[in-house]
């Protein structure tokens, strides 16, 4: 909360980053997407000389590039997750059209495995997901687990080195009340947050800025004061014309030391 301050600009009053911590100047979005993929190119090399099956196919990049520049936000989303492990698990628990897999895959492509469990409450969406990975062919080093599922109802059995999520942000039609009567939460997002606290070191979430000052949710950010925050990144409505809701992203993380990083993409700072 106290990295948020609210102004009225033009009658309309908006949530927006407090200018003290906005320090951190970046690079514009097409220079980073260019970045990014160069740093792609080169862990195919290495695998290649290495003669490893690990990442993305180098045969397949066209479609990634198109990929990338389709999902740029969820890039900038997961540019501080930090793993220092040679097998991890991650956890994706809405996964939709898998936005976030094609990074994942990538920024992690010199461990030795990857499990990613895909949760996904549509069939037929987990079908179209299934199709698309199918063409982009992941090294043998990546395993992905499709799971359809109500997240909300899914026992968590395992424990992970990552939660990555861009979860539903409208107020659920179906009654949980075994945590509504609790948390007197209806919206979507929010009771996703509560469900994964403290099942993985790393959470990295895209979620309405409301989250960071509306009553609703006081009992989750309470929650989450016991995870250090690694960086928030301010997108506005910038990156999702189609949601017309401002978001930013959140990055916690259970042993994190360090500087918070503020990344301001509205208004490239």
């Amino acid at each position: 909360i106290k990295y948020f301050t609210r102004k009225t600009v033009n009658g309309v009053s908006r949530m927006t980053l407090k200018k003290d911590i906005s320090e951190y100047k970046i690079l514009y979005f097409k220079k980073r997407l260019e970045l990014f993929l160069s740093d792609i190119s080169k862990t195919q090399q290495m695998n290649q000389r290495e003669e490893k099956k690990h990442s993305i196919r180098t045969d397949e990049f066209e479609q990634i590039v198109k990929f990338m520049e389709d999902n740029i936000s969820k890039k900038f989303t997961l540019e501080d997750l930090d793993i220092n492990k040679k097998e991890i698990r991650i956890l994706e628990p809405s996964v939709g059209l898998g936005a976030f897999i094609p990074q994942l895959v990538a920024l992690f492509s010199d461990k030795d495995s990857i499990i990613i469990d895909a949760v996904e409450i549509d069939a037929d969406t987990i079908a179209s997901l299934q199709e698309s990975i199918q063409k982009i062919r992941f090294g043998s080093n990546v395993t992905i687990n499709y799971i359809c599922s109500d997240f909300l109802e899914f026992p968590m059995t395992e424990t992970y080195d990552a939660v990555v999520t861009n979860p539903p942000y409208a107020n659920s039609k179906k009654k949980y009340p075994e945590v509504t009567q609790v948390l007197k939460l209806k919206n979507l997002f929010g009771l996703f947050l509560n469900k994964i606290y403290d099942v993985a070191d790393n959470i990295v979430c895209v979620i309405p800025k409301n989250f960071a000052m509306a009553d609703e949710f006081e009992p989750i950010r309470t929650k989450y004061q016991t995870y250090p925050l690694v960086s928030i990144c301010d997108f506005g409505v910038k990156f999702f014309k189609k949601v017309f809701v401002e978001i930013l992203s959140l990055h916690f993380s259970k042993k994190y030391k360090g500087m918070l990083f503020v990344r301001d993409y509205v208004n490239n700072e």
